[in-house]
């Protein structure tokens, strides 16, 4: 990457401290609504804003990286309107309310802080043939979430997801590519989904637990049965997880790809990954 491209990675920290300043004064607007005056014009920051429009002009980064950020802080911005307009009024958001913010609050600070790192390592941020995540990104990636778990309690989950008899087709590749495409339709901004190898995804749902990865993974198959040209009629199988404080992920992936190895027979299966053992317990059929 040349120099001017880093610049345009380097001004992603002062977007980072204008965010960092304002996250701090709504919090204290929350904490103390009633017994402090929101000023009129207080709103979210416009260095993002400009950050994007600047990229737009000068097309240094790629569309396919930045624009699960901009999804993020759109949804985040929704969120935050509606808390600062109630703290305006006097009113008090929910708790609910507020975790929600506040979760998408720190996907958004992550997704920026890992495109700073992608830059700094000379990833791309995208596998050529999915358009996912890069398998050399999985351990920093995962690593992070296991922090951001010890530290705060954040739940995370993983899915391992293979495309059944993928040396059946005629076209891999092209099967490949669909599966691919139904992910990311499925997929919310803040997640992640990562192309391994021979057929099988991995993805890491944010603030989610099995029940939501399980949900996750069926709208992927109706995804995928909905696809008018998908006359190959696709299936996939998968294994889930939450991890857990202490978990080795390395190791974790290795158990769950081991389990989906041993039922590669049976297609269309769901296999949970148990916290106590490297034994799956069965949670699904043929779909």
């Amino acid at each position: 990457m040349g120099e001017q491209n880093n610049d345009k990675f380097k001004a992603l920290t002062s977007v980072l401290e204008d965010y960092t300043e304002w996250f701090s004064e709504l919090a204290l607007y929350v904490g103390y609504v009633g017994k402090q005056n929101v000023p009129a014009d207080f709103t979210l920051p416009v260095s993002f804003s400009k950050w994007v429009e600047k990229n737009a002009v000068d097309n240094e980064v790629s569309t396919t990286i930045a624009q699960p950020i901009i999804d993020t802080h759109n949804e985040m911005k929704v969120v935050a309107l509606d808390i600062i307009e109630k703290l305006k009024g006097n009113q008090q958001p929910s708790h609910k309310e507020f975790i929600t913010f506040k979760n998408l609050y720190g996907s958004f600070v992550s997704s920026i802080r890992r495109l700073e790192k992608d830059n700094a390592l000379n990833l791309d941020g995208t596998n050529d043939i999915t358009g996912l995540r890069p398998a050399e990104a999985i351990q920093h990636d995962l690593d992070r979430e296991m922090e951001r778990l010890s530290r705060n309690g954040n739940p995370f989950a993983l899915i391992v997801l293979c495309i059944d008899k993928i040396e059946a087709y005629k076209n891999p590749q092209d099967i490949i590519l669909r599966t691919a495409n139904s992910i990311k339709s499925c997929m919310r901004p803040f997640d992640d989904a990562y192309y391994l190898d021979g057929g099988q995804f991995l993805l890491s749902l944010k603030h989610a637990d099995t029940v939501g990865a399980e949900s996750a993974v069926r709208r992927i198959q109706y995804t995928l049965n909905a696809d008018v040209e998908n006359t190959e009629k696709i299936t996939v199988s998968c294994c889930l997880s939450e991890p857990v404080s202490g978990d080795e992920i390395s190791v974790l992936l290795k158990n769950m790809k081991n389990d989906l190895e041993e039922h590669e027979s049976d297609g269309g299966v769901f296999l949970k990954l148990l916290d106590i053992s490297p034994l799956e317990r069965f949670i699904g059929s043929k779909q």
